[in-house]
């Protein structure tokens, strides 16, 4: 068990699981376990760096989101629409096993994406080469259609 003693799982391990383990005297047996050792150690410190960048990102996006719509509300519609454009660009929609983060982020795009139809407001060309991802588009598609068709009677 030369993997699991250099972890230093070892020193936890119950006797009872390191007689289980000679009773089988299987080499490949402890192979199997020492991986499933290693991997759950090597598993959960990828978990703590996976929360942790989630969060960053989550308070990144949540910033942009803020900083588009401060613009918005100064009429700096161009630069809103960049800060708006990089928070939709975020695979928010890719991340699995964190439901709640995946929420937050979720909720993000959704706001960049309205900020970005309040940003094209009245530009019917801009408005028409909006596209969401399909998992979001319940909540905007009715934002970008009445939209679309508010430019289309201002013409």
């Amino acid at each position: 068990m030369r993997l699991a003693q250099s972890s230093g799982v070892h020193a936890g391990s119950a006797a009872a699981d390191e007689r289980h383990l000679r009773r089988h005297d299987g080499h490949e047996q402890d192979v199997r376990v020492e991986r499933q050792i290693g991997h759950l150690q090597n598993g959960i410190g990828d978990v703590i760096h996976i929360h942790a960048r989630l969060n960053g990102d989550l308070q990144r996006l949540t910033t942009l989101v803020k900083l588009g719509q401060a613009l918005l509300s100064s009429n700096k519609k161009s630069d809103a629409e960049g800060y708006f454009l990089q928070a939709l660009s975020y695979p928010w929609y890719t991340v699995t096993g964190y439901p709640e983060i995946q929420q937050q982020l979720r909720e993000q795009y959704i706001m960049a994406g309205r900020g970005l139809i309040s940003s094209r407001r009245g530009d019917l060309a801009a408005l028409q080469q909006i596209v969401f991802v399909p998992s979001a588009m319940e909540e905007l598609a009715a934002v970008l259609e009445r939209a679309i068709q508010e430019a289309k009677t201002q013409r």
